[in-house]
């Protein structure tokens, strides 16, 4: 942007205000109201910076995620990809552009950490309550224990609508079990099932009728918006189906992924999938600075993250970690919301939002009251 004078008043000769790229990679927070042009004057020049740096260099020319909440930052990013001769590095992932993906597709982790992410998910849309983890915790143990049952089961990684007809029932989870006992024949795969028939036998058949269906409906109320044949087709396919080349590889070949998931029309299931693509692209990004450090080559090219109306996707304490390590994986990361209170209101709790923000060192405000 330009500096002007201090007093707010123009400068007939303004100078560059210049991010060096160190500075890059520290983070950018952009609030602004309606109308303030935090999109026009901020989120769209600097990603369209992002986009034409070091274009024509296969080595350094960044690669990135834009979860486009709206509808159009899509097309912006792929306009932009085309005036830097970058267009065959745009990668659209949106219910038209032909594009399949598993959203929890992920042999890389395993079931507590995959649940973790689940139930991150669905206390970002349902909500949260600092006073009582009592149902985080149970909704990211029931959703560990189906990721469990369902990988034994089928051989295969579950999906948001397997993990639905799972767990829909204790009955449901049960004939799950019996189809996991005709496919074991490995002492691991066997020591694996008889924890899960631990866990079935030692708790969830003592809990209480009413809490074990309320427990399940935390998970169903958002895994069963994936069995709509629309949404389980790209989002929830069958392996045979799936097309993503995964962010590992995107973010190595300098893909621009663009998600397009209008709330307008998506609703709940926008924020269910922005949820949980941020989330995989943080795992890859910081996966990079793990295989660097043990010693299996550099980090690689710079990345950038770009999202408007970010609060609609921020998990705590898990975006504040990975803002707070991003620098050493050179990720750029440029987040855009109304209100410093749309954070609060968000997480629930002040000193929540403010550590999240305090690990975005540059902060743009616009029409701050």
């Amino acid at each position: 942007g330009e500096t002007h004078h201090q007093d707010g008043s123009c400068s007939e000769q303004p100078g560059w205000l210049v991010l060096p790229e160190k500075g890059m990679y520290t983070g950018i927070l952009i609030t602004g109201a309606t109308g303030s042009a935090k999109t026009s004057a901020a989120q769209y020049p600097f990603t369209a910076q992002l986009i034409h740096l070091h274009a024509q260099d296969p080595a350094r020319k960044m690669g990135g995620l834009i979860i486009d909440a709206k509808g159009n930052y899509a097309d912006f990013a792929r306009d932009q990809c085309a005036l830097a001769g970058r267009l065959a590095d745009y990668y659209e992932v949106s219910l038209t552009s032909g594009v399949r993906w598993n959203i929890i597709g992920r042999t890389d982790l395993n079931a507590a950490a995959l649940g973790g992410h689940i139930a991150d998910m669905i206390e970002n849309v349902q909500g949260t309550s600092l006073a009582d983890p009592f149902w985080h915790q149970e909704a990211k143990d029931l959703a560990s224990q189906v990721i469990r049952v369902l990988r034994l089961a089928e051989g295969r990684e579950p999906t948001m609508a397997t993990l639905y007809r799972a767990a829909t029932s204790y009955a449901a989870f049960e004939e799950y079990v019996k189809l996991a006992e005709k496919r074991v024949n490995t002492l691991e795969q066997g020591e694996e099932l008889a924890s899960i028939k631990f866990w079935l036998e030692a708790k969830a058949a003592k809990l209480d009728t009413k809490l074990r269906a309320s427990i399940a409906a935390g998970l169903n109320g958002v895994c069963s918006l994936f069995d709509d044949p629309k949404i389980r087709e790209v989002f929830a396919p069958d392996p045979l189906w799936e097309n993503f080349k995964g962010f590992d590889r995107l973010i190595e070949e300098g893909q621009i992924v663009a998600l397009r998931v209008p709330k307008s029309q998506l609703k709940t299931v926008s924020t269910i999938v922005g949820t949980m693509t941020k989330l995989n692209f943080f795992d890859a990004v910081l996966n990079r600075l793990a295989r660097a450090d043990h010693g299996l080559g550099e980090v690689g090219r710079g990345v950038f993250f770009v999202a408007d109306e970010y609060d609609g996707y921020t998990t705590q304490p898990g975006d504040g970690d990975f803002f707070s390590k991003c620098r050493e994986a050179r990720c750029c990361a440029v987040i855009a919301t109304q209100t410093y209170e749309s954070f609060v209101a968000k997480l629930k709790n002040e000193h929540v939002a403010a550590q999240l923000i305090a690990n975005l060192r540059t902060k743009i405000w616009l029409c701050a009251e």
